[in-house]
């Protein structure tokens, strides 16, 4: 599914939401967390696994720094 539209569920519906090395595409991450945040039960799990998203030209870049955040 296109986890941007996910209108189609229901609120607190899922025990656990997973992505592996998708959530770097996402168009726009905050509403897709929002998302993931309403389809969770309260307690739930969220697991994301990413690439290693390394950019060094620019080490203060805001995706990188999330992904960092992200994988650890």
């Amino acid at each position: 599914m296109d986890y941007h539209h996910l209108e189609g569920l229901d609120d607190s519906s899922f025990d656990g939401v997973y992505t592996m090395e998708t959530f770097v595409h996402a168009t726009k991450p905050k509403t897709v967390l929002a998302i993931f945040y309403r389809v969770l039960r309260p307690g739930g799990r969220l697991s994301l696994f990413e690439y290693d998203h390394e950019l060094f030209e620019n080490p203060r870049d805001d995706m990188m720094q999330s992904m960092r955040l992200i994988n650890d």
